[in-house]
Protein backbone atom coordinates (compact mmCIF):
# COMPACT_ATOMS: atom_id res chain seq x y z
CA UNK A 1 0.00 0.00 0.00
CA UNK A 2 1.39 3.61 -0.78
CA UNK A 3 1.01 6.21 1.40
CA UNK A 4 1.56 9.45 0.41
CA UNK A 5 3.12 12.78 2.95
CA UNK A 6 2.48 15.93 2.44
CA UNK A 7 5.30 18.36 3.72
CA UNK A 8 5.81 22.08 4.53
CA UNK A 9 8.95 23.46 1.62
CA UNK A 10 10.36 24.29 5.38
CA UNK A 11 9.80 21.99 7.91
CA UNK A 12 9.04 23.58 11.13
CA UNK A 13 9.25 27.23 9.82
CA UNK A 14 6.40 29.67 10.72
CA UNK A 15 4.23 31.02 8.21
CA UNK A 16 3.74 34.73 8.00
CA UNK A 17 -0.11 33.65 8.97
CA UNK A 18 0.75 31.57 11.99
CA UNK A 19 2.84 34.46 13.27
CA UNK A 20 0.21 36.52 13.17
CA UNK A 21 -2.47 34.09 14.42
CA UNK A 22 0.36 33.35 17.25
CA UNK A 23 0.49 37.35 18.29
CA UNK A 24 -3.09 37.71 18.05
CA UNK A 25 -3.48 34.89 20.24
CA UNK A 26 -0.84 36.25 22.54
CA UNK A 27 -2.45 39.63 23.07
CA UNK A 28 -5.95 38.05 23.19
CA UNK A 29 -4.37 36.28 26.27
CA UNK A 30 -2.63 39.49 27.88
CA UNK A 31 -6.01 41.13 27.64
CA UNK A 32 -8.15 38.10 29.07
CA UNK A 33 -5.57 38.18 31.94
CA UNK A 34 -5.71 41.85 32.31
CA UNK A 35 -9.67 41.95 32.40
CA UNK A 36 -9.27 38.43 35.08
CA UNK A 37 -7.30 41.09 37.39
CA UNK A 38 -10.02 44.03 36.66
CA UNK A 39 -12.72 41.68 37.23
CA UNK A 40 -10.91 40.46 40.99
CA UNK A 41 -9.93 43.92 41.61
CA UNK A 42 -10.04 45.18 44.68
CA UNK A 43 -8.85 41.81 46.36
CA UNK A 44 -6.96 43.77 48.72
CA UNK A 45 -6.25 47.40 50.45
CA UNK A 46 -5.15 50.22 47.80
CA UNK A 47 -2.29 51.81 48.76
CA UNK A 48 -2.50 55.78 48.28
CA UNK A 49 1.06 57.80 47.85
CA UNK A 50 0.65 61.36 49.07
CA UNK A 51 4.05 62.80 47.39
CA UNK A 52 4.43 65.38 50.55
CA UNK A 53 4.74 65.30 53.99
CA UNK A 54 1.59 65.23 56.63
CA UNK A 55 -0.68 67.95 57.43
CA UNK A 56 -2.02 70.69 54.06
CA UNK A 57 -5.28 70.70 51.68
CA UNK A 58 -4.20 67.19 50.53
CA UNK A 59 -5.35 65.29 54.44
CA UNK A 60 -8.39 67.66 54.23
CA UNK A 61 -9.47 65.84 50.63
CA UNK A 62 -8.54 62.34 51.81
CA UNK A 63 -10.48 62.78 54.92
CA UNK A 64 -13.89 64.06 53.57
CA UNK A 65 -13.45 61.48 50.59
CA UNK A 66 -11.40 58.37 51.35
CA UNK A 67 -14.35 56.61 54.11
CA UNK A 68 -16.76 56.81 51.43
CA UNK A 69 -14.99 55.35 48.33
CA UNK A 70 -13.43 52.69 50.86
CA UNK A 71 -16.87 51.25 51.63
CA UNK A 72 -18.03 51.37 47.85
CA UNK A 73 -14.59 49.35 47.23
CA UNK A 74 -14.85 46.76 50.28
CA UNK A 75 -11.25 47.67 50.87
CA UNK A 76 -9.02 49.71 52.72
CA UNK A 77 -6.89 52.42 51.29
CA UNK A 78 -4.04 52.96 53.34
CA UNK A 79 -2.22 56.51 53.03
CA UNK A 80 1.65 56.41 52.31
CA UNK A 81 3.25 59.91 52.74
CA UNK A 82 6.62 60.05 50.63
CA UNK A 83 8.09 63.63 50.67
CA UNK A 84 11.02 64.98 48.61
CA UNK A 85 11.96 65.79 45.57
CA UNK A 86 9.30 68.50 45.01
CA UNK A 87 6.95 65.98 44.59
CA UNK A 88 9.22 63.93 42.50
CA UNK A 89 10.24 60.68 44.79
CA UNK A 90 6.50 60.05 45.76
CA UNK A 91 5.38 60.00 42.04
CA UNK A 92 8.48 57.75 40.96
CA UNK A 93 7.50 55.12 44.26
CA UNK A 94 4.19 54.74 42.35
CA UNK A 95 5.40 54.41 38.95
CA UNK A 96 7.99 51.41 40.36
CA UNK A 97 5.24 49.84 41.90
CA UNK A 98 3.44 47.61 39.69
CA UNK A 99 0.35 48.73 37.33
CA UNK A 100 -2.01 46.68 39.35
CA UNK A 101 -4.39 49.33 40.68
CA UNK A 102 -2.66 49.09 44.10
CA UNK A 103 -0.74 51.43 44.44
CA UNK A 104 -2.09 54.96 43.85
CA UNK A 105 -0.67 58.67 43.77
CA UNK A 106 -2.87 61.32 44.88
CA UNK A 107 -0.69 64.47 43.57
CA UNK A 108 -0.88 68.36 43.04
CA UNK A 109 -0.82 69.93 39.84
CA UNK A 110 3.25 70.65 40.07
CA UNK A 111 4.10 66.96 40.52
CA UNK A 112 2.00 66.12 37.02
CA UNK A 113 2.61 69.52 34.72
CA UNK A 114 5.41 71.98 36.56
CA UNK A 115 8.28 69.38 37.85
CA UNK A 116 9.58 68.32 34.66
CA UNK A 117 10.63 71.81 33.42
CA UNK A 118 12.24 72.45 36.51
CA UNK A 119 15.52 70.29 35.94
CA UNK A 120 17.33 69.54 33.19
CA UNK A 121 16.85 65.77 33.87
CA UNK A 122 13.55 65.07 35.00
CA UNK A 123 13.23 61.48 36.62
CA UNK A 124 10.33 60.36 34.65
CA UNK A 125 7.43 61.92 31.67
CA UNK A 126 4.61 62.42 34.03
CA UNK A 127 2.11 63.01 31.05
CA UNK A 128 3.63 59.44 29.49
CA UNK A 129 4.07 57.45 32.82
CA UNK A 130 0.86 58.43 34.53
CA UNK A 131 -2.44 57.49 33.55
CA UNK A 132 -5.00 60.35 35.18
CA UNK A 133 -8.00 58.93 36.92
CA UNK A 134 -9.43 62.23 38.11
CA UNK A 135 -9.42 65.85 39.32
CA UNK A 136 -10.75 65.58 43.03
CA UNK A 137 -10.36 69.23 43.83
CA UNK A 138 -9.48 72.78 42.56
CA UNK A 139 -7.78 74.33 45.34
CA UNK A 140 -8.49 77.99 45.47
CA UNK A 141 -5.08 80.25 46.95
CA UNK A 142 -5.53 82.25 49.88
CA UNK A 143 -2.82 85.23 51.14
CA UNK A 144 -2.19 85.06 54.87
CA UNK A 145 -0.33 86.94 57.32
CA UNK A 146 0.82 86.69 60.56
CA UNK A 147 -1.89 87.66 63.00
CA UNK A 148 0.28 89.81 64.72
CA UNK A 149 1.35 91.92 61.74
CA UNK A 150 -0.40 95.05 60.83
CA UNK A 151 -2.14 93.73 57.61
CA UNK A 152 -5.81 93.74 57.13
CA UNK A 153 -5.68 93.85 53.14
CA UNK A 154 -3.84 93.12 50.59
CA UNK A 155 -3.25 96.47 49.74
CA UNK A 156 -1.61 97.21 52.95
CA UNK A 157 0.56 93.92 52.23
CA UNK A 158 1.58 95.30 49.04
CA UNK A 159 2.01 98.67 50.07
CA UNK A 160 4.32 97.35 52.55
CA UNK A 161 6.53 95.37 50.81
CA UNK A 162 7.19 98.10 48.38
CA UNK A 163 7.90 100.16 51.27
CA UNK A 164 10.84 97.85 52.36
CA UNK A 165 12.24 95.96 49.60
CA UNK A 166 13.77 92.80 50.86
CA UNK A 167 12.58 92.97 54.22
CA UNK A 168 9.70 90.14 53.84
CA UNK A 169 9.73 86.59 53.55
CA UNK A 170 7.24 83.95 52.30
CA UNK A 171 6.70 80.28 52.84
CA UNK A 172 5.69 77.33 50.89
CA UNK A 173 5.64 73.30 51.73
CA UNK A 174 8.33 72.87 49.27
CA UNK A 175 9.68 74.30 46.03
CA UNK A 176 8.23 74.08 42.83
CA UNK A 177 4.98 73.69 44.78
CA UNK A 178 1.64 75.58 43.67
CA UNK A 179 2.50 77.89 46.68
CA UNK A 180 5.56 78.95 45.98
CA UNK A 181 4.60 79.34 42.37
CA UNK A 182 1.77 81.77 43.39
CA UNK A 183 4.23 83.94 45.31
CA UNK A 184 6.93 83.77 42.49
CA UNK A 185 3.70 85.06 40.20
CA UNK A 186 2.68 87.60 42.70
CA UNK A 187 5.52 89.30 43.67
CA UNK A 188 6.56 89.61 39.98
CA UNK A 189 3.09 90.82 38.66
CA UNK A 190 2.95 93.44 41.99
CA UNK A 191 6.59 94.04 41.12
CA UNK A 192 8.10 93.38 44.37
CA UNK A 193 10.66 91.69 46.19
CA UNK A 194 10.96 88.93 48.83
CA UNK A 195 12.41 85.90 50.05
CA UNK A 196 10.98 82.15 49.44
CA UNK A 197 11.42 80.04 52.11
CA UNK A 198 10.72 76.27 51.23
CA UNK A 199 9.57 74.01 53.96
CA UNK A 200 9.34 69.96 53.91
CA UNK A 201 5.35 70.30 53.62
CA UNK A 202 2.54 72.26 54.37
CA UNK A 203 2.29 71.86 58.45
CA UNK A 204 6.41 72.92 58.85
CA UNK A 205 5.46 76.08 56.50
CA UNK A 206 2.75 76.82 58.64
CA UNK A 207 4.59 76.74 61.88
CA UNK A 208 7.21 79.55 61.05
CA UNK A 209 4.62 81.72 59.77
CA UNK A 210 2.66 81.83 63.13
CA UNK A 211 6.13 82.58 64.84
CA UNK A 212 6.94 85.02 62.38
CA UNK A 213 9.73 83.64 60.82
CA UNK A 214 8.04 84.36 57.26
CA UNK A 215 5.60 87.11 57.02
CA UNK A 216 3.08 85.82 53.98
CA UNK A 217 2.37 82.70 52.71
CA UNK A 218 0.00 81.93 49.42
CA UNK A 219 -1.83 78.69 50.52
CA UNK A 220 -5.17 76.74 50.47
CA UNK A 221 -7.85 77.83 53.05
CA UNK A 222 -7.55 74.25 54.63
CA UNK A 223 -3.87 74.00 55.11
CA UNK A 224 -4.13 77.12 57.56
CA UNK A 225 -7.94 76.39 59.20
CA UNK A 226 -6.63 75.32 62.51
CA UNK A 227 -4.31 78.10 62.83
CA UNK A 228 -7.12 80.60 61.83
CA UNK A 229 -9.55 78.96 64.48
CA UNK A 230 -6.40 79.97 67.08
CA UNK A 231 -6.55 83.76 65.55
CA UNK A 232 -2.29 82.85 64.85
CA UNK A 233 -2.76 83.87 61.03
CA UNK A 234 -5.10 86.18 59.13
CA UNK A 235 -6.52 86.12 55.78
CA UNK A 236 -6.09 88.94 53.80
CA UNK A 237 -7.50 87.77 49.67
CA UNK A 238 -8.47 84.63 47.91
CA UNK A 239 -7.45 84.12 44.45
CA UNK A 240 -10.72 82.65 43.23
CA UNK A 241 -13.58 83.96 40.77
CA UNK A 242 -15.62 84.39 43.97
CA UNK A 243 -15.54 84.42 48.29
CA UNK A 244 -15.05 81.10 50.06
CA UNK A 245 -17.84 79.89 51.94
CA UNK A 246 -15.42 79.03 54.52
CA UNK A 247 -14.37 82.60 54.83
CA UNK A 248 -17.03 84.84 52.90
CA UNK A 249 -15.87 88.46 54.85
CA UNK A 250 -12.55 87.95 53.12
CA UNK A 251 -12.36 89.39 49.51
CA UNK A 252 -10.91 88.08 46.33
CA UNK A 253 -7.85 89.11 44.86
CA UNK A 254 -9.96 91.20 42.26
CA UNK A 255 -12.35 92.43 44.64
CA UNK A 256 -9.13 93.80 46.54
CA UNK A 257 -8.22 96.18 43.22
CA UNK A 258 -5.61 93.98 41.29
CA UNK A 259 -7.46 92.24 38.84
CA UNK A 260 -3.86 92.08 36.71
CA UNK A 261 -2.48 89.93 39.52
CA UNK A 262 -5.76 87.79 39.65
CA UNK A 263 -4.94 87.12 36.43
CA UNK A 264 -1.25 85.57 36.82
CA UNK A 265 -2.14 83.41 39.68
CA UNK A 266 -2.29 79.91 38.96
CA UNK A 267 -5.04 77.66 40.24
CA UNK A 268 -4.02 74.75 42.33
CA UNK A 269 -5.44 71.22 42.03
CA UNK A 270 -5.08 67.75 43.64
CA UNK A 271 -5.85 64.49 41.24
CA UNK A 272 -5.76 60.91 41.61
CA UNK A 273 -3.45 59.09 38.88
CA UNK A 274 -1.91 55.36 38.03
CA UNK A 275 1.33 54.17 36.85
CA UNK A 276 0.41 53.82 33.21
CA UNK A 277 0.03 49.86 32.13
CA UNK A 278 -2.83 49.91 35.00
CA UNK A 279 -5.59 48.01 33.24
CA UNK A 280 -8.39 50.55 31.88
CA UNK A 281 -11.30 48.50 33.93
CA UNK A 282 -9.48 49.74 37.14
CA UNK A 283 -8.92 53.55 36.56
CA UNK A 284 -12.34 53.76 35.06
CA UNK A 285 -13.69 52.20 38.59
CA UNK A 286 -11.88 54.36 40.47
CA UNK A 287 -12.95 57.54 38.70
CA UNK A 288 -16.54 56.33 39.11
CA UNK A 289 -16.50 55.68 42.89
CA UNK A 290 -14.74 59.25 43.41
CA UNK A 291 -16.93 60.56 41.07
CA UNK A 292 -19.78 59.29 43.30
CA UNK A 293 -18.14 60.23 46.62
CA UNK A 294 -17.72 63.50 45.11
CA UNK A 295 -21.48 64.15 44.31
CA UNK A 296 -22.71 63.57 47.66
CA UNK A 297 -24.00 66.87 49.10
CA UNK A 298 -22.93 66.19 51.98
CA UNK A 299 -19.20 65.72 51.23
CA UNK A 300 -19.55 68.78 48.85
CA UNK A 301 -20.88 70.59 51.57
CA UNK A 302 -17.28 69.41 53.72
CA UNK A 303 -15.35 70.12 50.95
CA UNK A 304 -16.73 74.03 50.93
CA UNK A 305 -16.29 74.33 54.50
CA UNK A 306 -12.71 73.39 53.99
CA UNK A 307 -12.34 75.96 51.04
CA UNK A 308 -12.28 73.28 48.32
CA UNK A 309 -13.85 72.84 45.38
CA UNK A 310 -15.34 69.28 44.12
CA UNK A 311 -14.48 68.24 40.55
CA UNK A 312 -14.57 64.46 40.20
CA UNK A 313 -14.51 64.83 36.45
CA UNK A 314 -13.72 61.45 33.70
CA UNK A 315 -10.22 59.98 33.30
CA UNK A 316 -10.56 61.60 29.06
CA UNK A 317 -11.67 64.92 30.74
CA UNK A 318 -8.69 65.30 33.05
CA UNK A 319 -6.16 63.74 30.45
CA UNK A 320 -7.40 66.24 28.20
CA UNK A 321 -6.84 69.32 30.39
CA UNK A 322 -2.93 68.14 31.51
CA UNK A 323 -0.90 69.31 27.92
CA UNK A 324 -2.32 72.78 27.91
CA UNK A 325 -1.17 73.38 31.71
CA UNK A 326 1.80 71.98 31.12
CA UNK A 327 2.56 74.41 28.01
CA UNK A 328 2.05 77.08 30.48
CA UNK A 329 3.86 76.12 33.47
CA UNK A 330 6.58 75.19 30.63
CA UNK A 331 6.60 79.47 29.75
CA UNK A 332 6.09 80.53 33.43
CA UNK A 333 8.77 78.34 34.49
CA UNK A 334 11.61 79.23 31.95
CA UNK A 335 10.27 83.12 32.49
CA UNK A 336 10.90 83.26 36.41
CA UNK A 337 14.25 81.07 35.46
CA UNK A 338 13.42 78.44 38.17
CA UNK A 339 14.84 75.46 38.71
CA UNK A 340 15.05 72.97 41.93
CA UNK A 341 17.89 73.47 44.24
Amino acid sequence: MNCLFLRPRHAGAATPAMRLLASVAFLAGLTLAADARSQDWPSKPVRMVVPSATGGVVEAVMGITNAQVEKRLGQRIFVENRPGGGGNIGAQAVLNSPADGYTILIGPANVLVTNQFMTDKPPFDPLKEFMPITMLVEVPLVFWVNSKLPHTSLRELIEDMRAQPGKFNYASPGQGTPPHLAGELFTRAAGLSAVHIPYKGAAAAANDLVANEVQFMVIGYAALRAQLQGKQVRPIAVAASQRLAAMPQVPTVVESGYPAIDAELNRGWWGLFAPRGTPAAIVDRLASEYRLALAEPEIQTRLREAGLVAVGNTPAEFAALLPGQASQWQKIVKTLGLKFN
